[in-house]
């Protein structure tokens, strides 16, 4: 679980400290920071995640419009700095403190610059560990080496304790649902966590459905339970192979597909999805889970989003006050601009 995020030159967060419970909820007004919060912690995830100097690496600057859109104002003659401390879960007497440091990419290397990379571990027997690498020289222990400009530390992998932390890291999920996809029809395959748009809703839940069967029947009481209404969750077969989600209502002849389903209840489906798959990622991130419930949903969301919350780190946006209603003082973060 991540204590403590520090965060300078990263989009409107010039400079800021913030204190992580396993249940966070972001709110504030529009253009406050909260989703540049999540942002960060997703683009740190991906540079654990990425090789370096891979398209993977380049198309995750280029989708946030390179360094010039990422760093603060516009300036290019900063860095930007990402750190955190952290507590694996069901783990206390281990803990990691990470923290990256890029400028823009030097003339003739691709997309950044590592100006400097930290990583201390302590871990039951193996002790304290550090790791460091700046101006192109990594240092692991009493060895060295140089690398590229645009190698960074998580990418040297034959460590173990480096390895671990990876792992961690690019396992973070970051869920941002697009309605009009999770209502397709989608291919059948084994697939185990939901996409970060919601896009394999469906072929998450008839793996469920065939290979995890207690596990259906758990998303659908969830259902029931905040959805009266809802006889059976289903996850039925096209002529052509494919599946999509659909349900029957009490009283109601015949089945209702996910594309005459509202936005609200399609939502619902992923987010009990996202939150009680096998083998939940260590950290999850929610883009206004709240997004077209109705407000007597709201005490019920915020009981899966706690129950989440004791497996996973679960940190949200949102800007409904039925919601707040529900949600312990202690996990509410308050975000605003000052000028």
């Amino acid at each position: 679980m991540i204590e403590t995020l520090k965060v300078q030159n990263y989009k409107s967060l010039k400079n800021i400290e913030i204190p992580l419970k396993p249940l966070t909820v972001l709110v504030g007004p529009n253009a406050a920071g909260k989703s540049n919060i999540l942002d960060c912690l997703a683009f740190l995830s991906e540079i654990g995640t990425y090789r370096p100097a891979t398209a993977e690496i380049n198309q995750s600057f280029n989708k946030r419009g390179g360094y010039t859109d990422m760093v603060w104002g516009g300036r290019k003659q900063d860095h930007i700095s990402i750190s955190c401390q952290w507590q694996p879960w069901g783990y206390s007497q281990e803990s990691f403190e990470y923290s990256l440091a890029i400028q823009e990419a030097q003339p003739g290397y691709p997309v950044f610059s590592v100006l400097e990379e930290l990583l201390s571990a302590r871990v039951p027997r193996v002790g304290e560990s550090s790791f460091k690498l700046r101006d192109g020289t990594l240092l692991i222990g009493n060895s060295s080496q140089s690398v590229a400009p645009y190698e960074n530390l998580l990418s040297h992998q034959e460590n173990p304790v480096i390895q671990s932390v990876q792992k961690v890291i690019s396992s973070w999920t970051f869920y941002d649902f697009i309605t009009q996809t999770m209502r397709s029809t989608q291919p059948i395959a084994k697939q185990t966590h939901i996409r970060s748009d919601g896009s394999n809703v469906a072929t998450l839940l008839h793996w469920i459905f065939s290979e995890e069967r207690k596990l259906f029947s758990q998303v659908e009481e969830h259902l029931k339970a905040a959805i009266p209404e809802v006889d059976e969750l289903m996850s039925p077969l096209t002529e052509d192979g494919k599946t999509y989600v659909a349900w029957r209502e009490k009283d109601i002849p015949g089945r209702i597909p996910a594309w005459n389903m509202s936005e609200g209840s399609v939502r619902l489906v992923a987010i009990l999805l996202g939150l009680l798959v096998p083998q939940p990622p260590p950290l999850v991130t929610f883009e206004n889970p709240d997004l077209h419930l109705h407000a007597h949903l709201m005490q019920y969301l915020a009981e899966i989003l706690k129950a989440g919350s004791r497996h996973s780190q679960v940190i949200i946006t949102t800007h409904s006050p039925y919601l707040l209603d529900h949600i312990p003082p202690e996990s509410v973060l308050i975000v605003w601009k000052e000028a």
